[in-house]
């Protein structure tokens, strides 16, 4: 694709209406973290929910053993309240930043 995500991403919130789970490392080299923290705020200024997530340490891949508990507690979380028909579509539920994923796992994560 022609142009940065500068580029696309200043197009693409405006458009989304589905709920979105940013996971992302901090030390990515291939997506640097800067793009994910633009996308969330995006999305937040649109007033698309969102939930961003970084792990600290990680790269492009999550490879931390506790990082992937996390990110998979936190992908079923996600699904099961949001992927369901009749899922919860609250616009004051998240729009919410975490920025560690040492923070306990989310409502109804089971481990």
């Amino acid at each position: 694709m022609p142009g940065g995500c500068a580029q696309r991403c200043a197009t693409l919130p405006d458009r989304v209406r589905t709920p979105v789970l940013i996971l992302h490392g901090e030390e990515d080299t291939n997506v640097p973290v800067g793009q994910a923290v633009y996308l969330h705020r995006a999305l937040r200024w649109f007033g698309v929910e969102n939930e961003f997530v970084t792990y600290p340490g990680e790269g492009h891949s999550i490879s931390g053993r506790d990082n992937q508990i996390d990110m998979l507690q936190r992908v079923r979380t996600w699904f099961d309240r949001w992927g369901a028909p009749g899922g919860d579509h609250r616009s004051d539920a998240s729009n919410r930043r975490i920025s560690s994923p040492t923070r306990p796992p989310p409502a109804g994560a089971t481990g």
